[in-house]
């Protein structure tokens, strides 16, 4: 079977590009399947497992959706955030940890300017008053 190249960016990385034989796509009019010269097309692409047939092997692309351009035998998805080898329930899982991580340091960060904002006002105010000119 000939191959056409798949390419699936998001803003921070390649997640994935080389050959493959198909992809199959969740839009939101159904799953839609892609091969090697599909004609050129645009879509949304929804939240869901992609499927990637590559190599004689299927593998799966996990997205929060985005966009699917297919035109001269290469198929584009444009998303922001993918993984590679993880299911949708997966990838949900990460980004609810990621996000409890990040709130947790956004937390801690938040003490520590309130501390330094307390020992700056503190100086400030036993600073002997400076004589000013008349």
């Amino acid at each position: 079977m000939s191959a056409m190249r798949l390419v699936v960016l998001t803003l921070d990385e390649t997640v994935f590009d080389g050959p493959v034989e198909e992809v199959v796509v969740p839009l939101p009019d159904g799953w839609l399947g892609v091969r090697p010269r599909h004609a050129t097309f645009q879509a949304r692409l929804l939240a869901g497992d992609i499927v990637v047939r590559a190599a004689g092997r299927e593998r799966t692309l996990a997205t929060l959706g985005g966009t699917i351009v297919v035109e001269r035998n290469e198929v584009t998805i444009l998303t922001g955030v993918a993984r590679l080898d993880h299911d949708l329930e997966a990838l949900e899982r990460e980004i609810g940890d990621d996000l409890k991580r990040r709130t947790a340091l956004e937390q801690e960060a938040e003490k520590h300017f309130d501390r330094v904002y307390r020992q700056m006002a503190r100086a400030v105010r036993s600073r002997p008053p400076t004589g000013g000119r008349a």
